[in-house]
């Protein structure tokens, strides 16, 4: 048997490059924060296949915000149009939270996920979004600056997918009513 050349490849290391270009450990908080963005992005890109029509649209508009909160948490300088939008996106999500709680009734227990697809694999994605919301936090204590304005749009995200896996957990009662 003849073997090729065996070339490592620059991420077999353990090391990736941050957003300035520099060498740095795979297992540093930002990469950790950024990847755990990512992870979100991808759940949310599975419940989407879950939930009805108007959920997929906004699930699908999440997954484009989130990609500025990502940039936050790589160290990305976002300009000031990025910086507004990922803050109007906080609005955008506090209104639509609102409209989902104003069909629900009180929340009397603790939440079981799992009623119903949709219900599971949203509630999966509000575990990695408040997951990314601590590593945010822990980015600005670190000093990252940016990763401050994804903490409340991060906070806005786990509260929104609450909603949504109510509903759709209502949905799936309802249905079998």
């Amino acid at each position: 048997m003849v073997m090729g050349r065996q070339t490592p490849r620059p991420g077999d290391s353990g090391f990736t490059r941050n957003a300035a270009g520099q060498r740095i450990s795979k297992a540093t908080l930002q990469v950790e924060a950024y990847g755990t963005v990512d992870e979100l992005s991808a759940y949310i890109g599975v419940a989407r296949q879950y939930v009805g029509t108007t959920a997929a649209a906004e699930l699908y508009w999440l997954q484009e915000q989130l990609l500025s909160a990502a940039a936050c948490m790589a160290g990305l300088t976002l300009d000031d149009a990025a910086l507004l939008e990922l803050q109007q996106a906080v609005s955008q999500l506090e209104e639509w939270t609102a409209s989902y709680k104003r069909q629900l009734p009180p929340l009397r227990a603790f939440v079981i996920p799992g009623s119903n697809k949709a219900n599971a694999h949203v509630h999966a994605a509000r575990a990695v979004a408040r997951r990314a919301e601590r590593l945010a936090v822990r980015c600005h204590e670190d000093g990252l600056q940016q990763a401050s304005v994804a903490v409340p749009f991060l906070n806005r995200v786990s509260d929104y997918l609450f909603a949504v896996a109510r509903i759709h957990e209502r949905k799936d009662h309802l249905d079998r009513s």
